[in-house]
């Protein structure tokens, strides 16, 4: 009869934890079974050592991605790209942030032209000749290109708009300057110092 009673009350205890929405822990070939009711009231068991192991390899994975993330802060940048970052954290409002990209822009031009002389240096008259036309050509089409940007995206109205064809022109100009400095690299064995 006592024995029937402790069942009793072991069975009533049980449930009325389930009821509540506790669990009930195991032991299962000697390892932690947690039997869980959820709000439905559906059975989930779950393996703790398990959960631990997912919980780890989600923390080894969040690191990596956080130190992939640094490192992309690390890798490296033009000096120009460094001081215009500067220049933009030093103000706070939009118009001087465009005055920043501004100065950004006429460094780039400046880096143009350095390769461009760089290269007349290191080159045939024929090889310069090649430049010299692409560069032409180059000049036209940037001119284009910001008459379209400055038609379609800066006189969209907007500060916004402002900003991002000052950023779009400064693009156009900077993959100019890293093309022909790429070519003098390329062209003078300086891209494996």
């Amino acid at each position: 009869m006592k024995k029937l009673i402790i069942v009793l009350i072991s069975i009533f205890l049980l449930l009325s934890s389930f009821a509540l929405g506790f669990y009930v822990k195991k032991s299962v070939d000697d390892k932690k079974i947690f039997v869980l009711f959820n709000e439905k009231n559906n059975l989930q068991i779950v393996n703790k050592d398990l959960i631990r192991q997912i919980k780890n390899l989600e923390h080894q994975i969040s690191e990596y991605n956080n130190q992939k993330e640094d490192n992309k802060e690390e890798e490296y940048k033009h000096p120009i790209d460094i001081k215009e970052k500067k220049c933009i954290e030093k103000v706070d409002n939009a118009a001087d942030i465009r005055n920043c990209v501004y100065l950004a822009t006429e460094e780039w031009e400046k880096e143009i032209n350095k390769y461009i002389k760089l290269l007349e240096q290191s080159t045939t008259k024929e090889q310069f000749k090649l430049i010299k036309d692409s560069q032409d050509l180059w000049l036209i089409q940037s001119k284009k290109d910001n008459d379209i940007i400055n038609e379609f995206i800066f006189n969209h109205g907007g500060t916004i708009y402002y900003d991002i064809a000052a950023g779009d022109y400064e693009e156009l100009i900077k993959n100019r300057a890293e093309f022909l400095k790429w070519v003098y690299e390329i062209h003078t064995d300086k891209i494996y110092d």
